[in-house]
């Protein structure tokens, strides 16, 4: 934690001596549930069968496996 907490520290130091604006954080940003990822048709196959052999839908089974 010491090393993070240095690293804004300094961070928030060039920001300053720049006079750059504080960037806001991210966290507070509204994230949708939508997404589109292009794949391949082979990948797209591969993953279209592991979600029907595991019983859960691909959209449902990408969304774990980008989870994780």
């Amino acid at each position: 934690m010491c090393g993070i907490r240095k690293l804004v520290a300094d961070g928030g130091l060039d920001i300053s001596k720049t006079n750059e604006p504080i960037p806001d954080p991210i966290s507070g940003n509204h994230f949708s549930d939508q997404s589109m990822v292009r794949v391949p048709p082979e990948a797209h196959r591969k993953l279209a069968i592991q979600a029907a052999e595991s019983g859960v839908s691909l959209h449902r089974s990408a969304g774990a496996k980008s989870s994780r």
